[in-house]
């Protein structure tokens, strides 16, 4: 999808079936970088380790679950806004 259209944001559960959210940014990654810097993740687990590294070594925007609408709005903002800053919000 991504090499027939432009997405402006995604967003991306972690935990999905096959890949999941992490082999999605490790694909966007290695064929458009530039997409990769507007990905930001949703999440229930953010204890795991492996969750917290994967988390810190892409420096991605995320939320955790359950999540607010007001706490979207504002993800989105700051990522359309300031042009992709990493991290929690």
């Amino acid at each position: 999808l991504i090499r027939a259209r432009s997405y402006t944001l995604i967003l991306s559960d972690l935990n999905m079936p096959g890949a999941g959210g992490r082999g999605l940014h490790d694909a966007v990654m290695r064929e458009f970088p530039d997409v990769a810097r507007r990905i930001a993740f949703i999440t229930g687990d953010t204890m795991s380790p492996q969750v917290r590294s994967f988390l810190d070594t892409t420096d991605r925007p995320y939320l955790e679950k359950p999540i607010l609408p007001a706490e979207l709005r504002r993800l989105v903002a700051r990522i359309l806004g300031t042009g992709l800053t990493g991290g929690h919000p």
